[in-house]
Parts: C-alpha cells; sequence; structure tokens
C-alpha cells in the first residue's frame, strides 16, 4: 500500500514569506489519531482543517512555527494562506534490490 506524502505551502501571516512542508507519517498519524480524539469529520469531507493541521502538525515537528502559534486552533486563526500542492506517492514496500 502507497502512502501520499502532500506539500503544503504555508504563510503566516499576509506578507509573510510562503514556507513549503512535506506532510511526513507522523503528522498523517498525528491527523488520524486528533481527528478521533475530536470526533472531527474525516479529511475527504473537511479538507481545509485536515490540510491546515497538516501543516501544524509539520511545522511544530521541524521546529518552524512562531513562539505565538503553539495550538492547532491558533494556527487556523492566525494562518494567512494554507495550501496544499502536489503530493508524492510513497511506496513502502521492501524493493527488488533489497529483497534478499
Amino acid at each position: 500500500m502507497a502512502n501520499q506524502l502532500p506539500v503544503i505551502r504555508v504563510s503566516i501571516h499576509e506578507g509573510d514569506d510562503e514556507i513549503s512542508i512535506r506532510a511526513t507519517n507522523q503528522d498523517m498519524v498525528g491527523w488520524d489519531l486528533e481527528r478521533s480524539r475530536r470526533r472531527w469529520p474525516a479529511g475527504a469531507e473537511a479538507p481545509f482543517l485536515m490540510t491546515s493541521f497538516l501543516a501544524w502538525h509539520a511545522l511544530r515537528r521541524t521546529r518552524q512555527l512562531p513562539a505565538d502559534v503553539e495550538t492547532v486552533e491558533k494556527f487556523i486563526d492566525t494562518a494567512y494562506a494554507v495550501t496544499a500542492d502536489e503530493v508524492e506517492t510513497v511506496d513502502p514496500s521492501p524493493s527488488a534490490a533489497t529483497a534478499g
């Protein structure tokens, strides 16, 4: 089974340089767990919420969040633009080159 890892472009404040960050498995699992905990709708039903969460989680993971944007709610309230870009498909199965 292949995983799809989005590249997300973020401008925290209007006029800020855009940050591009790739969501990883950590971020995707974080979404799954938080969505379940908070009873949020699935990503297909709330794509902007999911993209904002993934961006926040990825920026937090890489320590690129401003100090005043510690929670996902604050990120959603503060972020000027959050856009999912390309999606990279990653196949986690072993390749023929690494198989026995």
